[in-house]
């Protein structure tokens, strides 16, 4: 589980890109979102999804108050095409961080491979599909996508996993069909991997300058 600000710099990201909105799948203990409430200007959107009942609880009585925060509980997959009737079609930062319920913080005893249901357990390509399929023009957002060492191995900082087979997916793929054309895809090996998507119109030069680490 790798945070927003290891991949790149967020508020950079933002003013680099004129982004308007934020949306984050998977809010666990909140540590991308509360750097993102900390960099963020004041007219960014906010919009996070938490499916465990506990960690969602906390969240709420963590930022009641918070302006222009939506804390959203249930399944990303399913959540994301709510968000998504009411998004505004500015430039958004889509961050992808939701896999494996419970397991990250042992809730409930749940294990890596406790979610059986592969669109629950690790919803990245159902995430992504309801976004391009949406009818949203996609071309000017970015998206950061977690733990690419689910999706395949690498030289990560973190190692590779030795559950990618039994509970993670087979490649990234679906990526590629889904973004190629709208976007540059980036592999980044820093933590346990990122993927970060910049507009394909965007400066490469000027985007290397926003990631953090080196990167394929």
């Amino acid at each position: 589980m790798g945070q927003i600000y290891q991949a790149v710099k967020p508020k950079e990201v933002i003013e680099t890109f004129g982004i308007k909105n934020f949306v984050e799948t998977g809010t666990g203990i909140a540590d991308s979102l509360s750097y993102i409430l900390n960099v963020r200007p004041d007219d960014l959107n906010v919009y996070t999804i938490e499916l465990m009942d506990e960690l969602h609880t906390k969240l709420v009585e963590k930022f009641e108050g918070t302006p222009n925060l939506h804390l959203i509980k249930g399944y990303s997959h399913v959540e994301m095409k709510t968000i998504l009737e009411t998004l505004s079609p500015e430039p958004t930062l889509f961050w992808h961080d939701a896999h494996f319920p419970g397991a990250d913080f042992n809730i409930n005893g749940a294990t890596y491979t406790s979610e059986k249901d592969p669109t629950k357990r690790i919803p990245l390509e159902s995430e992504l599909r309801v976004i391009k399929e949406s009818g949203r023009d996609i071309s000017k957002d970015v998206f950061i996508l977690d733990d690419l060492r689910v999706y395949k191995d690498g030289p990560y900082e973190g190692g590779n996993w030795d559950l990618r087979k039994v509970a993670g997916a087979d490649g990234i793929d679906f990526v590629y069909e889904l973004f190629d054309e709208t976007h540059v895809i980036i592999e980044s090996y820093v933590a346990q991997g990122f993927l970060i998507l910049f507009p394909v119109d965007a400066d490469l030069e000027v985007c290397k300058d926003l990631i953090e680490g080196v990167v394929n």
